[in-house]
Protein backbone atom coordinates (compact mmCIF):
# COMPACT_ATOMS: atom_id res chain seq x y z
CA UNK A 1 0.00 0.00 0.00
CA UNK A 2 1.62 3.24 -0.97
CA UNK A 3 1.93 6.10 1.22
CA UNK A 4 -0.19 9.12 0.11
CA UNK A 5 2.11 12.60 -0.17
CA UNK A 6 1.20 15.19 1.62
CA UNK A 7 0.80 18.64 -0.21
CA UNK A 8 4.02 20.83 0.65
CA UNK A 9 2.22 23.80 0.72
CA UNK A 10 -1.46 25.24 1.53
CA UNK A 11 -1.83 26.55 -2.22
CA UNK A 12 -1.32 22.39 -3.20
CA UNK A 13 -3.79 21.47 -0.11
CA UNK A 14 -6.56 23.98 -1.84
CA UNK A 15 -5.86 23.08 -5.51
CA UNK A 16 -3.71 25.59 -6.29
CA UNK A 17 -5.02 28.88 -5.12
CA UNK A 18 -6.02 30.44 -1.62
CA UNK A 19 -8.42 33.62 -0.98
CA UNK A 20 -7.37 36.70 0.31
CA UNK A 21 -9.35 35.68 3.59
CA UNK A 22 -7.54 32.20 3.63
CA UNK A 23 -4.36 34.10 3.18
CA UNK A 24 -5.25 36.69 5.82
CA UNK A 25 -5.92 34.07 8.68
CA UNK A 26 -2.37 32.84 7.58
CA UNK A 27 -0.60 35.92 7.53
CA UNK A 28 -2.65 36.97 11.31
CA UNK A 29 -0.78 34.02 12.35
CA UNK A 30 2.75 35.75 11.92
CA UNK A 31 4.24 37.87 14.45
CA UNK A 32 4.62 41.48 12.42
CA UNK A 33 4.68 45.24 13.08
CA UNK A 34 1.04 46.72 12.03
CA UNK A 35 2.68 48.57 9.06
CA UNK A 36 4.41 45.88 7.95
CA UNK A 37 1.01 43.79 7.78
CA UNK A 38 -0.72 46.55 5.87
CA UNK A 39 2.12 46.60 3.14
CA UNK A 40 1.73 43.05 3.00
CA UNK A 41 -2.01 42.84 2.32
CA UNK A 42 -1.55 45.86 0.09
CA UNK A 43 1.39 43.89 -2.20
CA UNK A 44 -1.30 40.59 -2.32
CA UNK A 45 -4.60 42.75 -3.15
CA UNK A 46 -2.45 43.42 -6.36
CA UNK A 47 -3.52 40.30 -7.59
CA UNK A 48 -7.01 39.64 -6.36
CA UNK A 49 -9.76 40.94 -9.21
CA UNK A 50 -13.36 40.92 -8.94
CA UNK A 51 -13.66 38.31 -11.69
CA UNK A 52 -11.32 35.50 -9.44
CA UNK A 53 -11.38 35.87 -5.75
CA UNK A 54 -8.50 33.76 -5.27
CA UNK A 55 -4.61 34.42 -5.51
CA UNK A 56 -2.41 31.32 -7.33
CA UNK A 57 0.77 30.00 -5.55
CA UNK A 58 2.76 31.95 -8.39
CA UNK A 59 1.19 35.25 -7.99
CA UNK A 60 2.06 34.66 -4.24
CA UNK A 61 5.72 34.20 -5.20
CA UNK A 62 5.41 36.95 -7.74
CA UNK A 63 4.15 39.03 -4.40
CA UNK A 64 7.02 38.09 -1.87
CA UNK A 65 9.47 38.43 -5.09
CA UNK A 66 8.08 42.07 -5.21
CA UNK A 67 8.41 42.81 -1.13
CA UNK A 68 12.40 41.52 -1.43
CA UNK A 69 12.95 44.10 -4.54
CA UNK A 70 11.17 47.04 -3.45
CA UNK A 71 13.76 49.75 -1.96
CA UNK A 72 10.90 52.27 -0.86
CA UNK A 73 9.14 50.09 1.62
CA UNK A 74 11.70 47.24 2.60
CA UNK A 75 10.25 44.67 4.51
CA UNK A 76 12.94 42.60 6.13
CA UNK A 77 14.21 39.42 4.54
CA UNK A 78 13.59 37.37 7.56
CA UNK A 79 10.10 38.52 7.79
CA UNK A 80 9.51 36.91 3.93
CA UNK A 81 11.30 33.80 5.12
CA UNK A 82 8.49 33.67 7.89
CA UNK A 83 6.06 34.01 5.47
CA UNK A 84 7.49 31.12 3.13
CA UNK A 85 7.32 29.17 5.90
CA UNK A 86 3.82 29.56 6.72
CA UNK A 87 2.74 28.43 3.38
CA UNK A 88 5.08 25.66 2.99
CA UNK A 89 7.05 27.83 0.05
Amino acid sequence: MAEQKKPSSFFQKYGGRLTTQQIERLLNQISMHPWEREYVKRVFERYHSSVSPHITEEEFKRGLDEMLRNTQDPIERNRIEQIKRKFGL
